[in-house]
């Protein structure tokens, strides 16, 4: 099912609704690139919290960090699977790590409008009064170099490159008001996306001795969300990012995005001996 739960009529494209779009990647080149995604796969990505980031024990616990990937033609988010003690991060849930746009194969362009660039996420999202917002963020969107290094990194880098949420796709814009919803929207994606309570209800879960394959990883993530999704492992085969595929419709500011197969590269994980661990998901 479309994801979208953003208010109507934010964006140019709202004169129709987001069911009038096809979904991005299904179709060529736009002249039109606030209501269809230049690079239109999108990529909701989830990597793992702190836990044994910091302290490298085993995992009594298990966080995710989610990192959500949007390429809005064609998407996919990656999520990693963090366990251990001392953890910074939440209990028995995955973090964010970001919203990235690719070119529907698996290739992106980075860092693409300097203007939309922005040093401290925390003061543009408090000057909009989304106080609510940054304590969730602080709580389910961590960095290992710190949260504004992340979170400033993956709108600087990837949020930049969303063509559906340049200034003239809004009705009427307000300084950085991309920034907001390029986090706002991200958030929501990853609040639709319980993976570690999807894996749980299946018995995969944090332990030291007992592994997991990629089919049956794979199969539950994926029977869940409808679409493709990555399942990328760090050294030694532990479950570490999960990437999540989407296409769009309409523009990120107030249209949906509805789950998509897989492209580009494959999970990295092997397809016997996954570990769910401690381990770190960087920027």
């Amino acid at each position: 099912m479309p994801i979208g739960t953003a208010p109507v009529g934010q964006s140019v494209c709202s004169v129709e609704p987001s069911s009038f779009y096809a979904p991005s990647c299904s179709i060529g080149t736009q002249a039109d690139t606030c209501c269809n995604l230049e690079q239109g796969h999108l990529l909701v990505t989830f990597c793992a919290s702190l836990f044994g980031c910091l302290s490298g024990a085993p995992v009594r616990r298990q966080s995710f960090r989610s990192v959500a990937r949007a390429d809005l033609r064609h998407g996919r988010s990656p999520s990693v699977w963090n366990a251990g003690s001392g953890s910074s991060g939440p209990a028995d849930s995955w973090t964010g790590h970001g919203l990235w746009p690719d070119r529907c194969d698996g290739s992106y362009d980075a860092y693409c409008d300097p203007s939309q660039e922005v040093a401290n996420v925390t003061a543009v999202l408090e000057s909009y009064g989304q106080t609510e917002l940054l304590d969730y963020m602080n709580e389910f969107w961590i960095g290992n170099n710190g949260n504004e290094d992340l979170w400033s990194h993956e709108t600087n880098k990837h949020g930049t490159c969303i063509s559906t949420i340049k200034k003239a796709c809004y009705t009427n814009y307000y300084p950085q008001a991309e920034i907001v919803t390029y986090f706002q929207r991200t958030t929501e994606f990853f609040k639709a996306l319980p993976s570690y309570d999807w894996l749980a209800e299946a018995g995969i879960v944090p332990s030291v001795d007992k592994t997991y394959t990629l089919a049956e990883i794979t199969s539950v993530l994926e029977a869940k969300h409808g679409g493709g999704v990555n399942v990328n492992c760090g050294k030694g085969g532990v479950l570490s990012e999960l990437w999540y595929h989407y296409a769009s419709q309409g523009s990120l500011i107030d249209g949906d995005i509805v789950p998509v197969p897989l492209v580009g590269s494959g999970s990295t994980c092997p397809a016997t001996g996954i570990k769910v661990r401690a381990t770190c998901c960087r920027r």
